[in-house]
């Protein structure tokens, strides 16, 4: 077998200067046409969620796109790990997160 490896483009912002957030880094990765990633880096806490099929469009102009719940239930860790209030408020954080990204895309 064979080791193969292929290019991802990836893209990163910081956004600083967000109400009540600390700075917020993020990571676009765009794979083969219609597929990526993002990642996102909050005061310690990072999460991530994958998307096959973007329609025509790169990872930033979907994430700009879709509505903000969406995206948070995305990025929220799989249902179970948390405790009902833990994830509400994890939850309620991400949303923040997710306006302050849209916000600037």
């Amino acid at each position: 077998m064979t080791v193969k490896t292929n290019p991802a483009e990836i893209n990163s912002i910081r956004i600083e200067n967000v109400n009540h957030l600390d700075p917020v880094t993020v990571f676009f990765e765009n794979f083969e046409p219609h597929s990526g990633r993002i990642t996102v880096i909050c005061y310690g806490q990072s999460w991530t969620a994958f998307f096959g099929s973007m329609s025509d469009r790169r990872i930033e102009d979907f994430v700009k796109d879709v509505p903000e719940d969406y995206l948070a239930n995305k990025l929220l860790p799989y249902a179970g790990s948390l405790k009902v209030k833990q994830e509400k408020e994890m939850y309620k954080y991400l949303i923040r997160i997710v306006n302050a990204i849209q916000s600037v895309l």
